[in-house]
């Protein structure tokens, strides 16, 4: 490792918004890590742990420009950096310290407007700088993953069960959206919930309250998008509300047979549960049912028809299946909203 020397270097009073930026160059190894050192009672503190932030790399011999946002608090006196192991040299060109705007988001407020403003957020590793755009916060991941994170909040899990996400996306993601009860950038690996944003991008409602980790003060914000590198993302708006937010939006939320071993000849039902995770009522929705093979068919309609449906309201749709031969049986479900 390097540090830049025994002992206090400088002093600079942190924010977020501050990114360590370093130029370099190497061949073997995938990521490097930078420690700091504060002053505690004016006096500096020396290199502890937590007090830490690895970043990607490419071992490709060429120079690249990296970004790496501490989420540092307090004052820093000095820098470390470990670079990345492996064989042959590592060439450093500079490693600077840069002050970025300053967040004017209000802590008290559980709603992100992305449209010419980064709302305090930071990609903090795996992609570009969030660019201040008209149609959002833009990003593009460096890397199979990167990691956005809020500013500092001010909020209660109890009083908003449901986050509101408008994403768009060049490709497919993988979307875990954490929350953490403190304000040091660090998040339980519990604290998550997961879902999947389709190429296109697309707005969808997640019910936070289902996971019996959401309570008590929300205090910092991150999502994690995984997903192929050069893919490009396009943040519209994030919100925690208390009901569903957007548009109609039908999810199934469960689809099997109640027998899981039907007999040949007796019929069971086959069961759909739906909910509108969105934030305005659903007009219609068709859900049909399809057997495929020549050990069952299905008894009468194929089709079934969900009438308006609340936000947040749930239903249940049912279908008749028969047995007429021993083996194994696909069902497949299709479902077309009505706008």
């Amino acid at each position: 490792y390097m540090h830049d020397s025994a002992g206090q270097a400088f002093e600079i009073t942190c924010n977020d918004s501050q990114y360590i930026e370093i130029r370099m160059r190497h061949e073997d190894g995938e990521g490097g890590e930078f420690f700091w050192a504060d002053t505690t009672a004016g006096a500096d503190a020396g290199f502890t742990a937590g007090k830490e932030r690895g970043f990607s790399t490419e071992p490709d011999g060429r120079w690249h420009t990296y970004h790496v946002y501490p989420l540092w608090s307090g004052r820093v006196t000095r820098l470390r950096l470990d670079p990345p192991g492996g064989e042959g040299e590592v060439e450093i060109d500079y490693i600077r310290i840069i002050q970025g705007p300053l967040s004017s988001h209000d802590p008290a407020s559980a709603t992100w407007s992305f449209r010419n403003d980064n709302g305090g957020w930071i990609a903090v590793s795996g992609g570009s700088h969030l660019a201040q755009t008209a149609e959002g916060a833009k990003t593009k991941l460096v890397a199979e993953s990167v990691n956005l994170t809020g500013p500092v909040v001010n909020l209660q899990a109890k009083s908003l069960p449901y986050a509101f996400v408008d994403v768009a996306s060049s490709a497919p993601l993988t979307v875990m959206l954490y929350w953490s009860a403190t304000d040091d950038a660090n998040f339980p690996g519990c604290n998550q919930v997961v879902f999947e944003i389709p190429a296109g991008g697309t707005t969808t409602n997640v019910r936070l309250s289902e996971s019996p980790m959401y309570d008590g003060e929300i205090k910092r914000l991150r999502l994690s998008l995984d997903g192929e590198a050069g893919t490009e993302v396009t943040l519209k708006q994030l919100a925690l509300a208390a009901e569903p937010q957007g548009p109609a939006s039908l999810k199934v939320t469960g689809f099997a047979p109640t027998a899981a071993l039907a007999a040949v000849g007796t019929r069971t039902a086959v069961v759909a549960k739906v909910e509108n995770l969105g934030g305005q009522p659903l007009a219609a929705a068709t859900l049909s049912v399809r057997a495929e093979g020549e050990q069952a068919h299905l008894v009468g309609a194929t089709e079934q028809t969900v009438k308006e449906l609340a936000p947040g309201a749930s239903q249940e749709v049912s279908w008749e299946l028969e047995p007429t031969a021993p083996g194994q049986v696909k069902l497949t479900l299709s479902v077309s909203q009505t706008p």
